[in-house]
């Protein structure tokens, strides 16, 4: 149920999530924060209020055709909403049917909306005097997940969402973003499929109910670094092809007893492992199951989980991390171990988090360009749209290249 007194609002509260609308009119150089603070802050009846020097009760008369409103009243309202993007959630009650209907589709024609979904609790990550310090594992409500103190948390997934904002704004489209948590959710369902909207991006954590969700949404869809079977587009990343340039890069260096820690439930994971499998066996390495640790991809647990591999005599000389937070993990059962990255153990991530600088050492990892993905998924909704063929019966998926980024965490072995 939506809060009774932001049911006329553009951003509202729900069960599954919280959504805004997000007017992408924004010069390049906003930041993302910025983007969403100010779409946060004036898409109220309020706000508009105060933009047009009334009452809320005037600024409600307008939107709903009802009461008695001056037309040099009604004409400054009318330019704060627009000005301000705001998007009435329910259609004036004067309107006739058939211009309702109009106006409702004019307000949503250019709307893509942009899903981030997240199931999971996140572990809040900060910048302390000693690096990187790591909180406990916390349910996010909605919105906190763009904010300054969860930066470095979800980094990936907010510069993705940069990434899509950006091209919006070059488009002169809308997004009307939210943060959902259930993707079977009915109410978060009959939202999303109703009016007719340009489409929808989902971003975010992979999902059990992603298939079933593929189906029930009615809209144009792409999804993003979502690697699914189902018949929609995907834009994700080239892991085969980020993995390659690890293994060639530690062998580069004298490695041959690698070792690889990674997640489970995300297919993305999945190629890398056998990405990993391939690479090492084509290089005529072994692959070593003793080796090869798999679970959460928590830091905590992460930590917990390598610091039995690293404590054995026969352990491995480096080590490929399914991701970043993976790696940090990695790290601090060395640290706890007595070994010393890189001249005990060479360890490389994915990824390219904002936290991968502040590790100790600076950490070497797979470059993902998650700008271009947000921008590459705009782009392939408009293809789709173009190409007139929104019902397939199977998608395609778009891979974006990755690049290594050398650091400080890799280096030659010590002994063999």
């Amino acid at each position: 149920m939506y809060h009774e007194e932001l049911k006329n609002l553009s951003i509202f509260t729900g069960s599954y999530g919280d959504r805004w609308l997000v007017q992408c009119h924004s010069t390049p150089c906003q930041t993302h924060q910025a983007k969403i603070d100010k779409a946060v802050k004036m898409t109220t009846v309020i706000d508009i209020s105060k933009a047009a020097g009334c009452s809320p009760a005037t600024v409600s008369r307008v939107i709903n055709n009802s009461g008695s409103v001056s037309q040099r009243v009604r004409q400054r309202v009318e330019r704060a909403i627009r000005e301000e993007g705001y998007v009435p959630k329910n259609p004036p009650r004067g309107m006739p049917d058939k211009r309702r209907a109009k106006s409702e589709e004019t307000d949503t024609a250019n709307v893509v909306e942009v899903i981030l979904f997240q199931r999971g609790s996140l572990e809040q990550i900060h910048v302390g005097k000693d690096g990187l310090e790591v909180g406990p594992m916390e349910k996010i409500a909605g919105q906190q997940l763009f904010s300054p103190a969860l930066r470095l948390s979800n980094s990936f997934f907010q510069h993705i969402v940069d990434g899509v904002l950006d091209e919006l704004r070059h488009r002169n489209l809308k997004a009307m973003l939210q943060v959902c948590h259930d993707l079977t959710a009915k109410p978060f369902l009959t939202d999303l499929n109703a009016g007719k909207k340009k489409g929808a991006l989902l971003i975010g954590e992979p999902s059990p109910d992603l298939t079933e969700f593929t189906r029930n949404c009615k809209q144009p869809l792409i999804l993003v670094d979502m690697i699914c079977d189902a018949t929609v587009d995907v834009v994700t990343i080239d892991n085969f092809q980020g993995v390659a340039s690890v293994v060639e890069y530690l062998t580069s260096l004298g490695h041959r007893n690698i070792g690889y820690v990674g997640g489970v439930g995300n297919p993305a994971y999945h190629e890398r492992r056998v990405s990993f499998t391939w690479h090492m066996l084509e290089a005529g390495l072994p692959v070593k199951n003793e080796w090869i640790s798999e679970g959460t991809s928590h830091i905590e647990e992460t930590t917990q989980r390598m610091i039995h591999l690293l404590n054995k005599p026969d352990r491995p000389t480096a080590l490929f991390c399914c991701n970043d937070w993976v790696a940090l993990g990695v790290l601090r059962a060395a640290q706890h171990c007595g070994l010393q990255v890189p001249r005990d153990l060479s360890i490389v991530g994915f990824d390219d988090v904002e936290g991968a600088t502040f590790m100790t050492p600076a950490l070497t990892t797979v470059h993902v360009p998650t700008g271009d993905l947000g921008r590459r998924a705009v782009e392939q909704l408009l293809v789709r749209l173009d190409s007139r063929q929104t019902k397939l019966e199977y998608g395609c998926q778009v891979r974006v290249t990755t690049q290594l980024i050398i650091r400080e965490s890799a280096a030659p072995p010590q002994h063999e």
